[in-house]
């Protein structure tokens, strides 16, 4: 309590020791703040990981619904290092008849990075994961194919496909 001069009455006020003390609180609260935050950041950037995957998935299941798919290899020329080296690349092709055929793979992008996408006979192409780091793809057996993503940050989301119906030749 402050004794006012002028007119020798009491009335409620904050010592300056009062208000450090405040102020250090705070500030203590804030700091125990930040890692709070930050690791709820870090669980919704894998939560959006996983819903990619999943709507990944959900749409190649739906262009190998009543189609064909199989494992495309291709061979590539690769520069590593100031040397060119052959690579052979597996791409998950999807398809039906009458209906346009398409290929999922790997491709580094000098605007987006590395992605995994899918293009189409025709040359458009569609991202399904942007920040890939691989993909790798394998037949389990005819008309099934299981698919491996792995992402920049370490995530890795995999998914199987099946068909009924048999693949038609390669070209």
């Amino acid at each position: 309590m402050r004794r006012c001069i002028n007119h020798g009455t009491t009335r409620p006020a904050f010592t300056l020791i009062e208000c450090t003390a405040a102020l250090a609180v705070f500030a203590f609260i804030i700091l125990l703040w930040r890692p709070v935050v930050q690791s709820a950041q870090g669980l919704r950037t894998h939560d959006e990981a996983l819903v990619q995957a999943l709507v990944a998935n959900r749409g190649l299941e739906e262009k190998a619904a009543g189609g064909y798919v199989r494992v495309k290899e291709v061979n590539k020329d690769v520069l590593e290092h100031g040397q060119k080296k052959k690579v052979t690349e597996r791409r998950l092709v999807i398809g039906k008849a009458g209906a346009p055929t398409y290929e999922v793979s790997f491709f580094h992008s000098e605007v987006n990075g590395d992605v995994v996408r899918v293009t189409t006979g025709s040359g458009g192409y569609m991202p399904l994961f942007m920040k890939a780091k691989q993909f790798d793809v394998t037949t389990i057996a005819e008309g099934t194919v299981h698919y491996t993503v792995i992402l920049t940050d370490g995530q890795e989301f995999s998914g199987v496909l099946t068909s009924d119906v048999k693949p038609v030749a390669v070209k």
